[in-house]
């Protein structure tokens, strides 16, 4: 984690807010239930819940356990940028194959520097209770009308066109006479 020291004015409020933004009832709830679906053992608490999920290990292995092989690949090294492809793996899994909205998954640092711990609870809320644009684990995507484009984004011009716009003085065309 980044040691950043104090931080004063508005980086203040914004860190008491985000802080102030964290449920243990939700983390109780969120965690017993990961603990179930992985069989791993992450302990309550901010900083308990920070370690056991900082590596990505148990993300790729919850996504797998909802779709499996929807991870190829989870890392078991604890260099940094390992970690970090391991929770953008799932990132990717959450918004690809589970229909998550990419406003709804928190960002990799969030995470990895424990700067918004409440955001990845509720990352993992939306993709146990269905909320995030999943209607059951096994993936079914509930906007599968995705791909109807709104009519003012399929070409339709509804008629208009550039004939007769003149901005300024028009063309001149002036025939030489001698």
């Amino acid at each position: 984690m980044a040691n950043r020291g104090p931080s004063y004015g508005m980086s203040a409020e914004v860190a008491k807010s985000m802080a102030a933004k964290y449920d243990s009832a939700l983390e109780k709830s969120v965690i017993a239930w990961v603990n179930e679906q992985t069989g791993s053992s992450i302990g309550e608490g901010k900083d308990a819940v920070h370690e056991g999920l900082k590596d990505g290990q148990v993300l790729c292995q919850l996504a797998n356990k909802l779709q499996p092989g929807v991870v190829k690949k989870v890392n078991s090294s604890k260099m940094a940028f390992k970690c970090m492809e391991n929770i953008n793996a799932f990132l990717d899994a959450c918004c690809d194959q589970f229909g998550m909205a990419r406003s709804n998954v928190f960002q990799t640092v969030d995470l990895y520097e424990a700067q918004n711990m409440a955001q990845v609870l509720n990352t993992i809320d939306f993709l146990k209770t269905g909320k995030g644009g999943i209607n059951s684990h096994a993936g079914a995507k509930l906007n599968s009308d995705a791909t109807v484009l709104p009519q003012h984004t399929s070409g339709y011009t509804g008629g208009a066109n550039q004939k007769g716009q003149n901005f300024g003085l028009g063309r001149q065309l002036v025939t030489k006479t001698e």
